[in-house]
This record gives C-alpha cells, sequence and structure tokens, in this order.
C-alpha cells in the first residue's frame, strides 16, 4: 500500500516536558472538551473516544490511575511536512499522505500514539499571517486519530533551521541574516546544510533573539 507508512520510524521513548505538554493538549482536543465530557464519571468512556490521559512523573495514566503505554510511529504527512516551494523550485522530497487507509491500517496493528511533524513555515508562512488551510490539515489527521482510535502528538519540527537552506522548519522570512543562496532538491546533503554557514547563522539569531524582517524578535 502506497502511504505514509513508508515514512514512519518506531516512535517509543521516554517523555520530555514539551512531548508531555503537546500530548496533554492534543489528547483533550481528540478526546473532545465538552462540558457533558467533564460531568461524566472517570470510570466511563465512550467506545468511540479517547480515554483522557494525564502525566505522572515518567509515565502516562488514564483517569483510573492505569498506565498507557504508547506505541506508534513518526508519520510525514504530505501537505504538513512543509519542505516545497511556490517558486518553481523543485521539492526537497516526495511525501506520502496519511489518508483513511492508512489510520485504518494504524488501528489495525494496534498502534495508539502518531507523531506527526508540523512546521512553523507552514503555520505562518508570512509575519503574523496564519495558514487557516495548514491548520485545517492537521485538524483532519487529529480528526482521523480520533475515528481510529490513537493519540496525535504534534511535534513543532525542525530539520537544519528551514526548508529554503535546510531541511524545514523556519519560513524565509525568519532567517536572520537573509539567506545568501535558497535551496531546492531532491535532498541528498542533509549533513552538509545542518552545518552550512547559513543554517547555523540563522540558528544563532534565533537562540540570540535578533528581530526577524518584520523587525519582530524571533
Amino acid at each position: 500500500m502506497q502511504s505514509a507508512f513508508r515514512e514512519h520510524r518506531h516512535f517509543l521513548r521516554r517523555p520530555t516536558n514539551a512531548i508531555v505538554a503537546a500530548m496533554i493538549c492534543v489528547a483533550a482536543l481528540a478526546a473532545g472538551c465538552g462540558d457533558d465530557d467533564a460531568a461524566a464519571p472517570p470510570s466511563v468512556t465512550p467506545a468511540d473516544t479517547l480515554a483522557r490521559i494525564h502525566v505522572d512523573g515518567t509515565v502516562f495514566r488514564d483517569a483510573l490511575g492505569r498506565q498507557v503505554v504508547l506505541r506508534g510511529y513518526n508519520a510525514r504527512v504530505d501537505g504538513i511536512f512543509d519542505d516545497t516551494f511556490d517558486d518553481g523550485r523543485i521539492a526537497l522530497d516526495t511525501i506520502p499522505p496519511f489518508d483513511e487507509d492508512a489510520g485504518r491500517r494504524f488501528e489495525e496493528l494496534g498502534l495508539n500514539v502518531l507523531r506527526l511533524p508540523v512546521n512553523w513555515s507552514g503555520l505562518e508562512p508570512q509575519p503574523q499571517q496564519y495558514s487557516e488551510a495548514y491548520m485545517q490539515r492537521v485538524d483532519a489527521v487529529v480528526e482521523l486519530g480520533r475515528r481510529h482510535h490513537f493519540y496525535v502528538l504534534i511535534d513543532m519540527h525542525q530539520d537544519a533551521y528551514s526548508k529554503e537552506i535546510g531541511q524545514d522548519g523556519a519560513p524565509l522570512w525568519a532567517i536572520v541574516p537573509p539567506p545568501q543562496m535558497l535551496l531546492q532538491g531532491p535532498l541528498t546533503d542533509l549533513d552538509a546544510r545542518t552545518a552550512s554557514p547559513q543554517v547555523l547563522a540563522a540558528t544563532a539569531s534565533f537562540i540570540a533573539n535578533r528581530p526577524a524582517t518584520d523587525g519582530r524578535p524571533l
């Protein structure tokens, strides 16, 4: 089956603080946040919803205190993993979709978490202009997880700072100083890009909170 499974890597690790925060948020969205849900006894979980989970030290637990073991995969999803260009440059890679068939197969395999990388360049392609279409694509994967009973861990992701000079991450306007050369695909030199002067300079600017092209700090 041609699907996003070809892009998956096994994903099971001890949660960091960032992962914990993201998982709590996404689990709440996937399980629903209505007043009726909040009023329901903790032992009652409708068959078509995901159990609410919380963090207890280094483990996840459900409302009954049972440890929840998360087993799943990472998926770069077409339209969400942002490594294409609208100016004629060649895409860095071909990313498959994560569709209904992939979600169904995920459930059949007994997996219960999908790590979904999302990119700043997709969310905010221009300063203070947020892409509703991009967020709807993320929502669609979260909804797919709800239907097929797996959590979606939303991972704010970057590799080599930006697709413009590396692989994925920040938008062009947030590269400081402006890049001397824009790159394109196919991506065959990620290691070299990661250590390039452009990427190192942009990363240092981000950490130092230097102003972006619109004058705002990064």
